[in-house]
């Protein structure tokens, strides 16, 4: 999961730095699996879950009272998650 949160952040920096339009979880999970990562829809709801208790990134969140389920919509890297990707903050649930 180390691993996994790191991706994430790095691909959400990237998304930031070239200033595109905020992903939802969807969009971050094909991006994730674009990479190499082995991950679902619920892998990657858990992952922003995570770093968001973290401050590591903010999003909305919407679940739907009639099936349940969970969207996570406009996330974005926090300057605290672009501190741990730049080494000037550690975290042991991130792996650089």
């Amino acid at each position: 999961m180390k691993r996994y949160r790191t991706v994430l952040l790095q691909l959400l920096n990237a998304n930031h730095r070239a200033q595109h339009a905020r992903m939802d979880h969807v969009m971050l999970a094909m991006a994730m699996r674009g990479v190499g990562c082995g991950v679902g829809e619920n892998d990657v709801l858990t992952l922003l879950q995570d770093l968001c208790d973290r401050s590591f990134v903010r999003y909305n969140e919407k679940k739907n009272r009639l099936t349940h389920d969970t969207e996570i919509s406009q996330i974005e890297i926090t300057a605290a998650g672009r501190d741990i990707l730049e080494g000037t903050r550690t975290d042991g649930a991130v792996e650089l």
